[in-house]
């Protein structure tokens, strides 16, 4: 389980409220489909399930299972252009439901190490939201990656504002496990 710490502030209201928390776990595993010097891109299916153990801001109290369909694609000078559709079903007071959505966003390598990112999701259930956040990926070390960012509900109930952060552990099969550090999101 990791750390959650979300500062959100509504400019509709102007409430800002802080919450803080351990988060749900998150165990999934990511399967290759296409592999980019191949195929031109890298595509893989990625599904997860969560344990319901988080604190009460950051969990959704129900054992949820998603699946994921994640796509990158490299460009010149250390850019890289990346994106998802996830179906995740979920529940919360009013019982169970699909919370699906798609991503798209860009990344610059700023070192082997360190990347920084902009990425805009849009929910696909209804109201649908759309949220804008921008950060960086910084891989610590093999299989160990710390990411930080802020954004913005730019549609939506509300104008929130929130800043996250996260920490990914990966075990990779060990024939793998000596393979050079993949930069974040690829």
């Amino acid at each position: 389980s990791g750390g959650g710490v979300t500062d959100s502030g509504d400019t509709a209201t102007g409430v800002t409220e802080t919450e803080t928390g351990s988060n749900d776990v998150v165990l999934g595993a990511k399967f290759a489909i296409l592999d980019e010097s191949r195929h031109g891109l890298t595509l893989t299916v990625a599904p997860c399930a969560s344990l319901p153990i988080g604190g009460d801001d950051f969990s959704s109290g129900s054992y949820d299972g998603s699946l994921q369909f994640l796509w990158a694609r490299s460009l010149p000078a250390d850019w890289d252009v990346f994106g998802n559709v996830a179906f995740l079903r979920t529940s919360d007071a009013a019982g169970r439901y699909w919370d699906n959505l798609v991503t798209g966003g860009t990344s610059k390598s700023l070192s082997p190490s360190l990347n920084a990112f902009g990425e805009l999701a849009v929910g696909l259930a209804e109201p649908r939201a759309w949220t804008l956040d921008g950060g960086i990926a910084w891989v610590s070390r093999q299989n160990v990656q710390w990411d930080a960012s802020v954004g913005v509900l730019v549609r939506g109930p509300g104008q929130s504002w929130f800043v996250s952060g996260g920490l990914t552990l990966r075990r990779l099969p060990s024939a793998m496990r000596k393979a050079p550090m993949r930069r974040p999101h690829s």
